[in-house]
């Protein structure tokens, strides 16, 4: 049997995945995974800022996790450039995003209208350029790194029949991740995405 490592040179995990004092935004913590996303990183001990377009909601969960609630439409360049200049303005910094927001309209691809299309463009892909732009902006006016995380999904990468719209732009968003996080690696700037599904 192989003697065990003196206790004081075991890493302990826990304290090195505490984020007391970061400040972390949650898009889409209004219900679902960016809720449970939430009320993780408070958990950690972040102050987590919960975005929604529902007002009530984001004051919901920002009730949940001592946080902060900011409501917004994130498909809007405006609104998104505001969110981030009024975390900055209000914390003095910018830690992580998580982008959970997606929503899809299930039907064949011989029958989706154009709406139907800018809809899954505009709730998976418009958001999330948006988000990267204006926390990078951020992030260089700070002179800091941080992480950005975007949810994906296995529809993006397989076939996912009724999900065609959607899958192509969570397909899309994977794309953008990767080059984003090519070009904003020199700058201390994490960017990666996980697809459920």
């Amino acid at each position: 049997m192989k003697d065990e490592p003196p206790a004081d040179l075991i890493p302990d995990y826990a304290a090195l995945m505490r984020l007391d004092g970061q400040v972390h935004v949650v898009l889409g913590a209004g219900n679902g995974m960016g809720q449970q996303s939430a009320h993780a990183l408070a958990a950690f001990g972040a102050t987590v800022v919960c975005v929604d377009l529902d007002a009530t909601r984001a004051e919901a969960v920002a009730g949940e996790v001592k946080g902060i609630a900011w409501s917004g439409d994130i498909t809007s360049r405006a609104d998104v450039r505001r969110l981030f200049a009024d975390v900055v303005a209000q914390k003095g910094r910018l830690d992580g995003v998580i982008d959970i927001v997606g929503l899809a309209r299930a039907r064949p691809v011989v029958e989706y209208t154009d709406d139907d299309w800018a809809f899954h463009h505009d709730i998976v892909l418009r958001h999330a350029y948006l988000a990267i732009q204006y926390a990078t902006e951020q992030w260089r006016a700070l002179g800091t790194g941080g992480a950005m995380t975007f949810v994906a999904s296995a529809a993006g990468l397989l076939s996912a029949p009724g999900l065609g719209a959607y899958g192509a732009a969570k397909a899309a968003l994977m794309s953008l991740v990767r080059t984003a996080a090519v070009e904003l690696g020199p700058d201390g700037i994490r960017v990666n995405a996980v697809a459920p599904g």
